[in-house]
């Protein structure tokens, strides 16, 4: 038996992460959600997972911040952002240090 992809969901909006898991979950992906960015680096430190999933705007970090983190935790992980803070500046600042595979905006 094939076991279930796992994503790590990292956003302080209860609402998206509901909606992503639910989803998702429909979808036969396990996901993980996290408040913080101090959370999600300790689901990382424990766990492998196949996609990070980001907010930008974090209670105690940024999403890019926090993208540089897992970076160096799990560097051939995929990194997605999904915000409503998605501006050509942020995705600028990202590109080279972070690297994430992409940025979708839920404006």
């Amino acid at each position: 038996m094939l076991s279930k992809k796992r994503i790590l969901c990292i956003d302080d909006d209860a609402d998206t992460c509901f909606m992503l898991s639910h989803l998702l979950g429909r979808e036969g992906y396990e996901l993980k959600t996290a408040a913080t960015a101090s959370a999600a680096v300790a689901l990382a430190r424990t766990g492998s997972f196949d996609l990070y999933l980001l907010d930008n705007r974090l209670p105690d970090s940024t999403g890019l911040e926090l993208c540089r983190e897992l970076r160096l935790l799990h560097p051939p992980t995929p990194i997605v952002f999904y915000s409503g803070d998605a501006y050509p500046e942020q995705r600028n600042a990202a590109r080279r240090p972070a690297q994430p595979l992409t940025w979708i905006s839920r404006k």
